[in-house]
């Protein structure tokens, strides 16, 4: 069974398809230091808005 079933079972449906949905944010990171790609501002300021979000919806727990 996948992590992703095993944690809609477990857990708050809603936020964890939120946090699955940082798959993006995780590799621009990855590039980031690992490859030393340059993120643009748009992708800096996109970083910052999902982080936000995210933190935001798992105080709240979805709902």
């Amino acid at each position: 069974m996948s992590l992703f079933a095993t944690a809609t079972q477990t857990g708050d449906l809603a936020v964890v398809s939120v946090l699955a949905s940082l798959d993006p944010i995780v590799i621009a990171l990855v590039a980031y230091f690992v490859l030393k790609e340059k993120l643009m501002r748009v992708q800096v300021l996109a970083f910052i808005t999902v982080i936000i979000g995210s933190i935001m919806v798992g105080r709240n727990g979805g709902g």
